[in-house]
């Protein structure tokens, strides 16, 4: 006679618990929007918290910048290091978000709880994306975020000469400047080459739709593809020849 319980069940029988990933999901958007301006960005402690005191201090940065060109100053160094590990930060909570939605899309039994997830799926794609960019071009990143121009402004007249001054040899240009047109062109690879990773997981997903006959989701998918191979053109060609789009950028202060 055996002495085990009809009831028992034995360690191999046990299953998982189901992840709670739609509390996942919410979680990480949450902290995605909250988590990554709250971050000192350096030994200094000095804060960033809004978007118009960054500006502020990369207009300041690059003004500083243009005036004594010899090196890059310190109060431009820390809003660019200050720049890229918020972008780190938020490429890593990205990523994370992905994850945790691409685990609550697989587990979705209903039409609107699908389509909800699929739709963060995208956002933290997208997210992801410009944050690595963001990441690894700083700089260039930054100069997207400085102030409106205003009549007679430091950082209006210093955008307007460095728009003058691209319309020189290369070997001509001051030390920031050439430090811009790199990092611009940098700014473009990174997109070029993240553009190019997420088609190919893309296409891969289209190869599946095919052969379980989904045929929306191979039209989704396939659309994605087109879409994102023209940015990875287009950036590719920026990143070739950077002055013309930077000129182009520049203008509107010159």
């Amino acid at each position: 006679m055996s002495d085990a319980s009809p009831t028992a069940v034995s360690a191999g029988d046990r299953k998982p618990r189901p992840l709670r990933w739609p509390g996942n999901v919410l979680l990480l958007t949450v902290g995605f929007f909250v988590l990554p301006p709250l971050l000192p960005h350096a030994p200094g402690g000095t804060w960033f918290a809004t978007e118009s005191g960054i500006s502020r201090a990369a207009a300041a940065g690059f003004v500083e910048a243009w005036i004594s060109p010899e090196s890059q100053p310190a109060s431009l160094t820390e809003v660019v290091e200050y720049w890229a590990g918020f972008h780190v930060t938020k490429a890593l909570l990205a990523a994370f978000l992905l994850g945790a939605g691409v685990g609550a899309l697989q587990h979705a039994r209903s039409r609107s709880a699908r389509t909800l997830h699929g739709t963060v799926v995208g956002f933290s794609v997208v997210a992801l994306m410009a944050n690595v960019q963001g990441a690894s071009a700083p700089l260039a990143s930054l100069a997207s975020m400085l102030p409106a121009r205003e009549a007679g402004g430091k950082n209006t007249q210093v955008l307007a000469s460095m728009h003058a001054a691209l319309t020189s040899p290369a070997p001509a240009w001051p030390r920031p400047l050439r430090a811009l047109v790199e990092d611009f062109a940098t700014y473009h690879w990174i997109l070029a080459g993240v553009g190019a990773a997420v088609a190919t997981g893309l296409l891969y997903t289209a190869v599946r739709a095919i052969r379980q006959r989904q045929h929306f989701a191979l039209l989704l998918h396939t659309g994605c593809v087109v879409a994102l191979l023209l940015i990875v053109a287009a950036n590719v060609t920026t990143a070739l020849d950077p002055v013309p789009a930077l000129t182009a950028f520049l203008g509107g202060w010159s």
